[in-house]
């Protein structure tokens, strides 16, 4: 079933399978981000932080016993038994429905944090002080500690209770019942992924990412109400984002009207890594100022020689062209083409 999902991310045009595994675990390099955006994956960055490489090369050579996945010098592809098998794998097997959130939240911490913070609510539902809770982190731990000091425990109880109640309502059938089964709470053991699967007829695999869905749409939820008991977990569990503070910083002096070389001095860096910043920020900002590095003449040039398929030449064949041109303009030139057509 693992290859089912893993044959979903190739497409009949070859892709390369190291940026595809690194984007599933969310190995953050711009090279990476470039790939995964012109591969369209960025929304599944960072889905499973904890999987495996072998796991993962071992299925792609299953897929290609199967001839199911072809690999020649550029990458691997679907054949055509491959888009076959991926169109019908649409229809029958769970699609992830909340993909921009994934990369959201810290889910694991998320998912110790609730189930916690849920068990502690619950015996303090039935005055009961004598109990086992779950191993987690001493961070986590100290947190429910300072969220439970930092409410009324008398009105928790039924605040959680409706809170939960409320969001429930907005799951299908399966989600709902992965979703509460895998909590615990009073003389109540959460369920298995694979004891779940079992009550569903479903895969392990399909049960892990529906409650991995369920949760960071929970997280997503509970910011959006204008209150909820919640917050103050969900903000400790939240990612800063994809783009790194470095890469942030580097934009406040560009909006500032500081030129590269400026930055690079007042920041102590070299040039090339204020380049790569920027490179990180257009994959990921729409309103990104492309007009303050590169010029409409080369736009206009670089367009008449590629023309419609931007991936077609390599950095040395544009350069033979273009001898003056460098690579941080020619991969700016990609972004802003893949962005804007």
């Amino acid at each position: 079933m693992i290859e089912d999902y893993i044959l979903q991310m190739f497409q009949e045009d070859p892709r390369r399978p190291n940026v595809v595994y690194s984007i599933i675990i969310g190995r953050n390099t711009v090279s990476n981000i470039y790939w995964g955006m012109r591969y369209n994956l960025l929304d599944y960055f960072g889905m499973d932080p904890q999987f495996s490489n072998m796991l993962f090369r071992e299925n792609i050579v299953k897929l290609q016993k199967n001839k199911l996945l072809d690999e020649n010098e550029v990458g691997v592809k679907l054949t055509s038994l491959g888009l076959e098998r991926k169109k019908k794998l649409k229809k029958s097997l769970y699609q992830v429905k909340y993909p921009k959130l994934m990369n959201q939240y810290r889910l694991n911490e998320w998912s110790e944090t609730l189930t916690l913070a849920i068990q502690v609510i619950s015996e303090l539902s039935f005055t009961n002080r004598h109990y086992y809770p779950i191993m987690t982190s001493e961070l986590t731990k100290f947190n429910i500690k300072r969220w439970l000091s930092n409410n009324v425990k008398e009105k928790l109880v039924s605040q959680v209770h409706s809170e939960l109640e409320l969001f429930i309502k907005e799951l299908d059938t399966n989600a709902e019942l992965i979703f509460m089964n895998k909590l615990i709470g009073h003389q109540l053991n959460g369920l298995t992924n694979k004891q779940l699967a079992i009550e569903l007829t479903l895969s392990e695999i399909e049960t892990d990412l529906i409650y991995r869905d369920t949760m960071n749409y929970f997280a997503s939820w509970i910011e959006q109400q204008e209150q909820s008991v919640f917050k103050e977990l969900v903000q400790l569990i939240r990612n800063k984002g994809i783009i790194s503070e470095s890469a942030q910083d580097t934009m406040k002096f560009i909006n500032a009207g500081l030129s590269v070389n400026d930055i690079a001095r007042k920041r102590q860096l070299k040039k090339s890594t204020i380049n790569e910043h920027l490179l990180e920020l257009a994959m990921f900002d729409d309103k990104f100022p492309y007009q303050l590095f590169l010029t409409s003449e080369l736009v206009g040039i670089l367009t008449k020689i590629i023309g419609g398929n931007i991936d077609q030449y390599s950095f040395q064949e544009i350069q033979e062209k273009i001898p003056e041109i460098d690579f941080f303009d020619y991969r700016l030139y990609q972004i802003y083409r893949s962005k804007n057509g």
